[in-house]
């Protein structure tokens, strides 16, 4: 799988999140990097998408860094939050969240690629393997994202194909697997189909020619969309 850091920026000042962003990519390069910007924590929460590390600003209208960092620990232990404020006062509480660094306002790009330089290292020497649960009918069953080649959608039921050849059945749509795995680079050609970009062979015509020549079909409408997306983690991959 493509390795790419996923970054959210959580200020309600604008001009600071387009700030933070431009350094993230002067530091990384914009193809090793996926920034979402949100400016409002609610935003945030809504979003519902697993990132490796979420800069926070602690004073924004109606929910606030600290309590946004703690919902954020009630389900995830493994992201880093760097606290980005002007109020030092918050120090003491927002290191008990275990948030990974605490810079100040205005922030000064060197100590931030100091922080990055320390949070990379982690990130790159950390379990890079990413698992799913799904309650199948062979039970629940724990499966590694990379495993996963692609879901199809028939009689009402999901068959989920991995790269051994196990088939797993469940119920669901394609619709929300989309939105489930689309942080994994996972693509829809087609109404029945979701497939892992990274088994892509080549498109040919109106499929897609995964490995073990199994092909998926192309719905017309999303032609351009699917080739562009193979084309761009095909460029993503290059540059790495």
């Amino acid at each position: 799988m493509i390795k790419q850091y996923k970054f959210a920026i959580c200020d309600d000042d604008i001009q600071f999140c387009n700030k933070i962003k431009s350094y993230i990519i002067e530091y990384y390069g914009k193809n090793k990097v996926e920034i979402s910007i949100f400016n409002s924590g609610e935003d945030f929460i809504k979003s519902k998408v697993k990132y490796d590390c979420i800069f926070l600003d602690i004073e924004m209208i109606n929910l606030n860094g600290i309590e946004i960092a703690t919902m954020i620990r009630n389900y995830d232990l493994d992201t880093y939050i760097i606290i980005v404020s002007g109020f030092p006062k918050y120090k003491n509480v927002a290191y008990r969240l275990h948030v990974f660094d605490y810079l100040d306002k205005p922030l000064d790009k060197t100590m931030l690629f100091k922080t990055l330089d320390d949070m990379t290292i982690l990130l790159q020497n950390s379990q890079i393997d990413i698992y799913e649960y799904f309650q199948t009918n062979h039970g629940l069953v724990k499966l590694k994202v990379n495993d996963i080649m692609y879901f199809e959608y028939s009689e009402r039921k999901i068959n989920l194909y991995t790269n051994n050849d196990s088939i797993y059945q469940f119920y669901d749509t394609i619709y929300k697997l989309e939105e489930r795995f689309k942080q994994y680079h996972f693509i829809s050609p087609h109404k029945a189909f979701l497939v892992n970009i990274d088994y892509i062979q080549n498109i040919h015509l109106n499929d897609l020619i995964l490995e073990k020549d199994i092909i998926i079909p192309i719905s017309k409408l999303k032609k351009k969309q699917i080739k562009d997306a193979y084309l761009n983690a095909i460029s993503k991959e290059m540059d790495q």
